[in-house]
């Protein structure tokens, strides 16, 4: 009977020794939770992503780490837009990773800009080469014990404002003029207002004098137009007295003014390499001086 007593004795001592290591072991664990250290979001850089006359789009990069010796989740990244200090928006982007101990990950965020609507916050915007935008960022995580903790982080950068190039009739010059007709040579000025290179590689014309059309077609000239600066296009005319009537002959032949019409069509290449090929189109009406 002493004998049961005892074997008894000693299985309820040998479970609760193991109770109460159980019992330490997960306070250990606990203890070492609470030792944690708050996770580091790093900014790695800022990237013009496109760009068009229209708008751009952005991308800010940071790099998350996990110091700890447990396992994290990240929760979702929050942040403010402001361009030139005025406040745009404001958004979140959900994660739900799961970090594991003392890992890193690289987080993307996206961000779009409509020019038509900065005008309406950003002062003086028609006049301005570029922009300075500021990206205020918090990334939340949720650590074990401790809950939810949100680290923050600011990321900056420029973003050019591309703007259309202007074109203009500059000269309308003669260089032989016969019986039948006449040669003469149309030159425009097209400048480039922006902080980057514009390229024209072919456009597409018409164009008339006192409402003859003297010339049309397409036309293969690469035009390189330096950062704020411009170019001339030259295109031949020939101009024929029979077609065109006797007041565009006298005009020619006695140097008199006359009246044009211009239409002009390209494609405009730029040398960013995010921004792609867009159109540009220009009417112009007016009056042209022959002497």
């Amino acid at each position: 009977m002493r004998q049961q007593h005892k074997g008894r004795f000693e299985a309820i001592r040998l479970r609760w020794t193991g109770l109460l290591c159980l019992v330490f072991l997960a306070g250990c664990s606990a203890l070492e939770e609470a030792r944690w250290q708050e996770p580091e979001v790093n900014v790695t850089g800022t990237e013009l992503v496109r760009l068009t006359p229209t708008g751009a789009d952005l991308e800010a990069r940071f790099n998350v780490s996990n110091p700890n010796a447990f396992a994290i989740t990240l929760g979702a990244l929050d942040y403010d837009l402001a361009v030139n200090g005025s406040r745009l928006f404001s958004g979140e982007q959900t994660q739900g990773d799961r970090l594991a101990a003392g890992a890193e990950q690289e987080v993307r965020l996206p961000v779009s800009l409509e020019f038509s609507e900065l005008a309406d916050f950003v002062s003086n915007f028609a006049q301005m080469d570029a922009l300075a935008y500021e990206i205020d960022t918090g990334m939340s995580f949720e650590i074990p014990i401790v809950g939810r903790v949100r680290v923050p982080a600011r990321a900056s950068g420029e973003v050019p404002v591309p703007r259309l190039p202007t074109l203009e009739v500059f000269n309308l010059r003669t260089e032989r003029i016969g019986i039948s007709g006449a040669d003469m040579i149309l030159s425009l000025r097209l400048q480039n207002p922006n902080v980057f290179d514009l390229v024209i590689d072919r456009f597409s014309y018409e164009f008339a004098l006192d409402n003859y059309r003297v010339a049309g077609g397409d036309s293969r000239q690469r035009v390189t137009l330096a950062e704020n600066s411009d170019g001339m296009v030259e295109i031949p005319l020939n101009v024929s007295f029979v077609e065109a009537g006797t007041s565009v002959y006298r005009a020619i032949v006695n140097g008199e003014p006359l009246l044009y019409g211009l239409s002009f069509e390209t494609d405009v290449s730029s040398s960013l390499p995010q921004m792609d090929t867009f159109p540009f189109s220009a009417v112009r009406e007016g009056q042209v001086d022959l002497r």
